[in-house]
């Protein structure tokens, strides 16, 4: 199904102590979230989510764009039995396999069911298979390919609201090897980061953290990093969980591994914070540097929480010169209003700001912006995908690049 779509140029600005950039909207006539982007041989390549309005469902969309964010293809997937919605509610990243197709994990939003679409760079679908899980829903989040296997990696829910992380691994044909489930199911945890070591390991960035967390206003109770490395047979074969409420990081999303074995791992600290009607919950970002055996190195907070609850969408290392990129939103004021507004960070390894920018697609309405993810070309360009939703206009979600 072809969905028609008009292209719209943002605002574009040139930014201190870098090259000038862009932002642009990218409207189709459908309401479209944006889960990632991937940077593929001078193109762009983005999956998120569309509504189909003529069929009453969600579908996957995958769409290819020129490094300038012109648009030069569309594909959409949508469920042909007509029985679920193709659509991740939690953001998903994708990837470009060696063998160059493009591995799609999804979500079956009414079912609950775990589906992976293997398709070719042109986002044609080539095939796509399920997979059985235990528990009432599973959420897939990030992947990773390692000696010719394909490892998917996310949080498995199960009756009354309790998370386990589980992996999955499967053959280029998408046929299951084993699919596993970590930690304890009566409890509540997750993971959604996964990379591969040296040794060719994985490891995973994950969280535990106790129902008062979960489920009160003030987050209450308290939260643990968790970090556990797998080997190919999913056996883990490392761990470091935290402290309660751990002042180095509460962990549980994105991380680094540094060549000499040190970790930069992002997180999110919360903080009550007076008001004349009580008490609010205020967040910011914290990026931490540990050494190999956890000890803190730095710890650097992105915002000042007191006044505002920032966040992050992804992090990446730039290979060319070892500074760290973090992509997210930030909210700020604009004219008489506050906007969640695009933001890039960079960090050196050292913990130093090097530069914080900050874009919005629509400056005049009021707006909020969605960062889910960043890719970095051979170059040292940064490109970022996500949404934004403005009230007043129809559709209200439209994906964006920068």
């Amino acid at each position: 199904m072809l969905i028609g779509f008009l292209l719209f140029i943002g605002l574009t600005k040139p930014v201190l102590f870098s090259q000038t950039g862009f932002a642009k909207a990218i409207p189709f006539d459908a309401i479209v979230d944006i889960d990632d982007i991937l940077y593929q041989e001078d193109q762009l390549i983005v999956r998120g989510n569309v509504g189909i309005d003529s069929l009453s469902l969600y579908g996957l969309l995958l769409a290819g764009l020129d490094t300038m964010g012109n648009v030069l293809w569309t594909r959409v997937i949508y469920d042909t039995s007509f029985s679920s919605h193709l659509i991740n509610n939690t953001p998903a990243r994708f990837m470009v396999t060696s063998d160059h197709r493009l591995m799609i994990p999804v979500k079956y939003y009414n079912t609950g069911d775990l589906a992976i679409y293997f398709t070719d760079l042109s986002g044609q679908e080539l095939f796509h298979r399920f997979y059985p899980y235990e528990g009432f829903n599973i959420f897939p989040f990030d992947l990773v390919e390692l000696d010719g296997y394909y490892y998917v990696a996310g949080t498995n829910t199960y009756e009354g609201g309790n998370y386990a992380p589980f992996v999955l691994k499967i053959r280029p044909d998408g046929e299951m090897v084993w699919i596993k489930y970590y930690g304890d199911p009566n409890e509540y945890e997750e993971a959604i980061d996964v990379d591969i070591n040296s040794d060719h390991t994985i490891t995973l960035s994950a969280t535990q953290y106790n129902r008062d967390f979960l489920l009160s206003e003030g987050k209450e109770g308290w939260k643990k990093p968790w970090l556990f490395t797998i080997d190919t047979s999913g056996a883990i074969i490392s761990e470091w969980i935290g402290e309660k409420n751990d002042p180095r990081t509460l962990g549980g999303e994105y991380f680094l591994r540094l060549d000499n074995g040190d970790w930069i791992i992002q997180s999110t600290h919360f903080k009550n914070v007076p008001t004349p009607f009580g008490e609010t919950v205020k967040t910011s970002p914290t990026v931490t540097r540990l050494d190999s055996n956890f000890n803190q190195i730095w710890k650097m907070y992105l915002s000042d929480y007191e006044e505002r609850s920032d966040r992050i969408g992804d992090m990446d290392i730039d290979t060319i010169d070892q500074s760290i990129v973090i992509a997210g939103s930030k909210y700020v004021p604009v004219s008489d209003k506050f906007e969640y507004v695009n933001c890039v960070v960079r960090l050196d390894t050292a913990g130093s700001l090097l530069w914080d920018r900050t874009d919005s697609i629509y400056f005049d309405r009021k707006n909020t912006h969605y960062t889910a993810g960043l890719v970095l070309s051979p170059s040292g360009s940064i490109y970022v995908g996500g949404y934004v939703t403005v009230e007043e206009l129809v559709p209200r979600s439209q994906g964006f690049i920068i």
